[in-house]
């Protein structure tokens, strides 16, 4: 056992590098991913008050502190640290890192003889709020890795639909549209809490048409609204900052003007210039696919009707192998 000051500059400076190293992660992804030079300016704010709060202390006893080899936490690990599924991912294990060191350091700064744990708590309380806003824009960015939306009826027996779910279990870019017509509040609300839990346990994304309120109570990732409904302003009020919000190029929104607050276009020709993800309809048809794809079409919105007796899994990860194809000879 380390005895004396020296244990609380040890876990100091090895916290500082872990926050320093989860900060960078977190740069680049604004950086390179996001391109958001706004977010960029405030984490580098952010990196200037953590290269002050290392200003502070002494150098030389951070220094003479640090025994990475002797550090018995090098060798632990646990099995999903090798795993990250998204970019999402990614950033929430970097900003948990950066968060769990400012703490550690804060609690270190309270000991005797040391001074500067205010500081450390409020960069702490920054870095919370930073958190909170770059995920959910990571969130709703995350429609852009969808590739191929499957629209379904909500008259659909329920059967079908969690088979369908299973069916698509794990299958990247995959998104089911539900089409909130045709039955009664209370059967509807049932019909998207369960598909909600198909999707949780798949990870098959579900978006609710239409109806703001289902969405919103059902927890659905995602929101459609169609030529009757309210504004995408009026949605996000409803069904809160990290949900998607798609809308029809049939229906009443101006696409040129399009609000800020939609995630992406589901229309019936490709938009060249659409500055969002946009999902061309098409028939289940590798020809017709292939096709859309050969002229430059990312994403396409089918029937899951149109399936039929098809294996839905063969089939659709047919058309998703197509639309990379596709992507990878106009790239």
């Amino acid at each position: 056992m380390r005895e004396g000051r020296q244990p609380a500059f040890r876990i100091i400076d090895a916290n500082l590098n872990r926050a320093s190293e989860g900060l960078r992660v977190i740069e680049d992804c604004a950086r390179f991913i996001m391109d958001d030079n706004t977010l960029c300016g405030r984490l580098k704010e952010l990196r200037h008050s953590l290269t002050e709060l290392r200003t502070a202390l002494p150098s030389h006893l951070l220094l003479g502190s640090r025994d990475t080899e002797g550090d018995v936490g090098t060798g632990v690990s646990a099995p999903t640290e090798g795993v990250r599924a998204d970019m999402k991912k990614i950033v929430a294990a970097n900003f948990g890192r950066l968060c769990e060191a400012l703490r550690s350091i804060e609690e270190c700064l309270k000991l005797p003889s040391f001074k500067g744990w205010e500081n450390a708590e409020a960069l702490r309380y920054k870095v919370y709020t930073l958190e909170k806003e770059m995920l959910l824009r990571l969130t709703r960015r995350g429609v852009t890795d969808i590739r191929l939306m499957i629209s379904v009826t909500s008259i659909t027996s329920r059967g079908v639909l969690d088979e369908l779910f299973c069916a698509l279990a794990g299958l990247p870019g995959v998104a089911i549209l539900l089409e909130a017509k045709g039955l009664p509040d209370s059967e509807l609300m049932a019909l998207a809490g369960e598909a909600v839990a198909a999707s949780l346990r798949t990870g098959i994304p579900l978006i609710v048409s239409d109806r703001a309120d289902i969405a919103a109570a059902s927890g659905a990732i995602g929101l459609h609204l169609g030529a009757d409904s309210i504004t995408p302003e009026a949605a996000r009020a409803i069904i809160g900052p990290a949900c998607w919000i798609g809308v029809s190029s049939k229906n009443h929104f101006d696409i040129e003007n399009i609000s800020v607050e939609v995630d992406y276009i589901i229309d019936a020709k490709a938009e060249a210039d659409c500055p969002l993800p946009s999902f061309i309809i098409c028939a289940v048809d590798a020809t017709r696919a292939r096709e859309l794809a050969g002229k430059g079409v990312k994403r396409i919105a089918i029937s899951a009707a149109e399936i039929g007796s098809r294996e839905p899994r063969a089939t659709v990860s047919e058309l998703l192998v197509i639309l990379a194809e596709g992507q990878q000879g106009n790239a």
